[in-house]
């Protein structure tokens, strides 16, 4: 059963990149060098990662690229062109992201996850939400919902 749920994960893994590659040709057809410039970055990045020692999932890869293109926002405030291009890379990323949870539907998971396992602790609660978070909500988002469950105790 596991060897099937692996062989399944690491099928999903490569649809994005597969995904990507289409999408890339479709660009290419209509002539949007933008959109094939942010795809292809992407995909050097998937790319590298598939040859690295540290293989990391490609959604966490794309989630990695997204984090750093949003903390590049406040720096490039100044600069109008570099920004529209900033926040391009970041709509055009989230096509190939997970849909990001709101915040109701992180709590409710969060205080699941609490009831059912009687988890008190801080770190226990938040290596448990995680791990059923990841891709789907802000680390940031679950850290403060974490903190603010296990406040009401």
């Amino acid at each position: 059963f596991r060897n099937i749920l692996n062989k399944l994960f690491k099928q999903e893994m490569t649809m994005i990149l597969l995904k990507i590659d289409k999408d890339i040709i479709n660009a290419m057809k209509e002539k949007n060098t933008s959109l094939v410039n942010s795809l292809r970055y992407a995909k050097s990045l998937l790319q590298e990662n598939t040859k690295s020692d540290k293989k990391r999932e490609e959604v966490d890869v794309l989630l990695s690229y997204k984090k750093t293109l949003e903390k590049s926002l406040e720096a490039f405030k100044d600069h109008p062109e570099e920004l529209a291009k900033i926040k391009y890379d970041i709509d055009v990323l989230q096509a190939y992201l997970p849909k990001q949870m709101t915040e109701d539907e992180v709590m409710s998971i969060i205080l699941e996850i609490k009831e059912s396992k009687g988890i008190t602790e801080f770190s226990q609660l938040m290596k448990e939400s995680m791990s059923s978070l990841k891709g789907k909500a802000d680390g940031k988002l679950v850290t403060s919902i974490v903190k603010g469950v296990l406040d009401k105790k």
